[in-house]
């Protein structure tokens, strides 16, 4: 039967008109919808194919364009139909509405100011006439005149042309693509004379349906009962001190089961996963945040303290839960989310599903964290931010591959930091990175950085035209590739999958080092520069080839130094950014194409600048970062979790009706926070903003909990509706959706020495939030710079979607003392199923 109806203005993607569909069939074809606003999308464009039919699972989407597609009031009529529903009946079906929309409406498809379902009113005709075609031997009758025209229309079956949702809609073939394929369907016809041997079936599915519907459900709720619903993996970390050598010097610092970085997790899209972080620290709190993870359903496991838990306090642990959806895919990694214990305390958390097609060549992978390294501790860092006089850091001693780096030992340093000696250790040595000869390598490159906005490469050792690489992937959704890359810039929070062929024998051999070839990371927009070193080694490069190649020494230029050398290409305002686009394939989901500007609710901007505190914005002795005029605190703005207040209904709650009559709209005056709900698409632009103590602006990645959003364009200077739509023109032309999005300095940036007046922007960035309709969004999650100092002083805040409805939505974590500070806290399933992790 017909299930759903819309009808869209093609030129623009403007819906005219939609079905009221009961609240039933709203939740089951929600997935279907999203697909048919994606191939709405891509049928702009003069050669796309006038009637098709899409097969998708148990559903059919049938649809007409009429006018042709190269008319300006051209409209998309298309439904949504059973799988067993004869094709013939749905065109006849979509022969009506267009018959009847043009003679009703047909005058003012052509204007440029209509409001989405203008025509609302249509809906009486389409209910009446889907109740017409709703039995399909009633339909028969009822069509019979318009049948007969109908048959001469489908004489020639390449006409309507079929394809799977998959080869449509995933695989990279355009629309247009598919009329040069029509001679191969003719054998097609033969389907419609079993089209009344198929309505017999089917009246046998409905006769015996209820049974089976009965007997499914019991077997579903035993499935569920008994844990059977998905994979469990459970992973267990403790977060401890202890001192490492990372770059040859010695610093106590914060790490997860004692390493640098921690082990790697490995899950699969589906999987049910238990972490259990215990604190072994003597006298700091910690948390676990996995980073880029969507947290649907399991909002108290985001792993944020005073925002979706307690931080777990010393001898404690925290089970965390989380079930692995389908736009989770890629590279992620984990982290402490407490103070700057994220130094140190990480590790790399993949998540596997099938490739792509188009990527299916990949033979092997590698995965390479970037951290930065430090030669204070963490907590002395924290003090020093937070303190009166200010005290800054300054840039990072060293970028790590994989937690190493080549430095020299500094005797003062030892002995200051450990009480200990140079020779107490052995030299440090870069991170090698094996690889074998003619293989196709995806590289993971985790930004698991402090600081350093950092230019990852390898030198000397192009083997195709413009550079080694090619980026098919960010932040876990994968793209269209980009080749030909010679590096890749990698902020903080950021990850980037990376197709590289690594050479044969052949071409190792004549250059003349030994297959051994020396890894490069430099850090850009900021003085002065960090810089790091690993090494790339094929067979050949054996162990007395690496310690030839250390005695050497890297390749820098003179008067240079590791850290302010110049080795790849210098850094340009917004890299390639503007060129990504996703992958449209079958793995990419419902995120692969962002929603439209006519789908946008609100605006929110989000002024962040540089202040002075202990005296004035402008010259006090203490430093901080506001976002609107508020500066957050993680572990003082708050008294109790957003989360526990939430659960518990506490008085003040973040509410929806009190946001949205706030300033700005969407904003909560009273809880500091930003509210959605169910349902809301609404863009974010981030301004960088001078300082106001020293007028420079400074290159920021702003992190996004939860879902990802998509980066719609980035610009430099001030915002405004003009600038907007001049980036939009030159590029972002194929959002990407991404959890950690950049936003760079432009003019006024620091590292040129220059000053912007008050009140003025060195850039800006406008990403777009779609929150889930089915309420699987609900929590508390933040959006903040994923820079560790600039959080930690206050570039931070929160986003709150569905408040009213956060209980009842998400299956909350039914253990008491997870709404305690201080107590062992057991995930849901862990306590459903009676197998509670031992406390440390």
């Amino acid at each position: 039967m017909v299930r759903s109806t819309v009808l869209t203005r093609l030129a623009d993607g403007l819906p005219l008109a939609q079905s009221v569909d009961d609240d039933e069939t709203e939740r089951s074809l929600s997935e279907y919808k999203q697909q048919a606003k994606l191939i709405i999308r891509r049928l702009a464009t003069p050669n796309a194919e006038p009637r098709c039919t899409i097969e998708s699972g148990p559903f059919t989407l049938h649809y007409l364009i009429h006018p042709p597609a190269a008319d300006p009031a051209s409209v998309v009529y298309l439904t949504i139909t059973d799988k067993s529903y004869p094709r013939k009946l749905a065109f006849s079906y979509l022969d009506e509405l267009s018959k009847e929309f043009e003679r009703s409406h047909g005058s003012q498809l052509a204007q440029r100011n209509l409001r989405p379902y203008a025509f609302v009113s249509f809906d009486t005709f389409m209910q009446r006439t889907k109740r017409l075609y709703a039995d399909s031997r009633t339909a028969q009758t009822a069509a019979a005149s318009n049948l007969d025209r109908l048959n001469d229309d489908l004489q020639d079956i390449s006409r309507i042309m079929t394809k799977s949702m998959d080869d449509l809609l995933w695989r990279g073939e355009t629309l247009d693509q598919m009329s040069t394929m029509s001679s191969s369907l003719r054998d097609e016809s033969a389907k419609y004379r079993k089209a009344a041997r198929q309505i017999n079936i089917n009246a046998l599915y409905r006769k015996w349906a209820p049974v089976g519907a009965v007997v499914l459900l019991f077997i579903f709720v035993v499935w569920v009962r008994f844990g059977l619903d998905r994979p469990v993996k459970r992973f267990s970390l403790t977060i401890s001190e202890r001192v490492i050598w990372a770059d040859g010097n010695p610093v106590s610092s914060v790490l997860i089961n004692g390493s640098l970085p921690g082990p790697e997790i490995r899950v699969n899209v589906g999987d049910r996963v238990l972490v259990n972080v215990t604190n072994a620290l003597a006298s700091q709190n910690t948390t676990l945040h996995i980073h880029g993870m969507s947290q649907r359903m399991t909002p108290m496991s985001d792993g944020t303290p005073l925002v979706s838990q307690w931080p777990i306090a010393p001898g404690n642990w925290f089970e965390y839960e989380l079930v692995i959806q389908n736009a989770d895919q890629g590279s992620y990694y984990y982290h402490s989310h407490v103070e700057l214990q994220a130094i140190t305390a990480y590790g790399a958390f993949i998540v596997d599903a099938p490739i792509p097609r188009a990527y299916k060549s990949i033979q092997a992978e590698r995965t390479l964290i970037l951290g930065d390294w430090y030669w204070q501790k963490s907590d002395t860092i924290t003090k020093g931010l937070l303190g009166n006089p200010f005290v800054w850091p300054g840039s990072s001693k060293a970028i790590l591959v994989n937690g190493q780096a080549l430095n020299a030992c500094n005797e003062t340093i030892a002995k200051t930091n450990a009480g200990l000696s140079c020779a107490d250790t052995k030299a440090a040595s870069p991170h090698v990175v094996s690889v074998p000869y003619a293989t196709n390598i995806r590289l993971r490159l985790i930004g698991a950085l402090t600081l350093s906005y950092t230019a990852f490469g390898i030198l000397d050792h192009n083997t195709t035209a413009g550079g080694p690489f090619t980026i098919i992937g960010a932040d876990g959704t994968y793209l269209n590739p980009v080749p030909h890359q010679t590096h890749v810039e990698v902020m903080p929070g950021q990850r980037y999958e990376v197709l590289f062929r690594s050479k044969s024998a052949q071409q190792v051999g004549p250059d003349g080092k030994a297959g051994c070839y020396w890894i490069r990371t430099e850090s850009r927009w900021r003085t002065p520069a960090s810089g790091g070193w690993a090494i790339l080694a094929y067979p050949s490069c054996t162990e007395s080839a690496q310690s030839m190649m250390l005695e050497s020494g890297p390749p820098l230029p003179p008067g240079t130094s590791s850290a302010n050398a110049t080795l790849l290409p210098p850094a340009e305002f917004g890299w390639i950014a503007k060129q990504f686009s996703p992958l449209l394939w079958s793995g990419a989901g419902l995120m692969a194409s962002a929603p439209q500007d006519w789908e946008v609710k609100r605006r929110i901007v989000i002024q962040a600048q540089q202040i002075g505190v202990f005296g004035t914005v402008q010259n006090g002795t203490g430093t901080r970062w506001a976002e609107n005029g508020h500066v957050y605190n993680e572990m003082m703005t708050r008294k109790t979790p957003y989360l526990i207040d939430i659960f518990n209904k506490a008085v003040e709650v973040p509410s929806y009706q009190r946001a949205m009559q706030g300033t700005p709209q969407g904003f909560d005056n009273v809880t500091d926070t930003y509210v959605a709900r169910s349902g809301d698409v609404f863009d974010v632009v981030i301004i960088n903003n001078a300082s106001a103590k020293s007028h420079n602006v400074e290159t920021h990645p702003w992190h996004g909990h939860s879902t990802k959003q998509w980066t719609m364009a980035s610009g430099m200077g001030n915002f405004s509706e003009e600038a907007l739509a001049a980036v939009r023109a030159q590029g972002f032309h194929h959002p990407i959706p991404r959890d950690t999005h950049t936003v760079w300095g432009g003019p006024g940036a620091s590292t040129t020495n220059q000053t912007l007046p008050t009140d003025s922007s060195g850039g800006w960035t406008m990403i777009r939030y779609r929150i889930a309709a089915d309420g699987s969004d609900s929590g508390v999650f933040p959006l903040h710079c994923h820079i560790l100092f600039h959080s930690a002083m206050g570039m931070f805040t929160n986003f709150v979607f569905d408040p009213q409805d956060v209980a009842a939505a998400t299956q909350f974590n039914d253990d008491p003392s997870y709404l305690v500070f201080g107590h062992n806290v057991t995930s849901r399933y862990t306590r459903a199923h009676g197998k509670r992790p031992k406390s440390a």
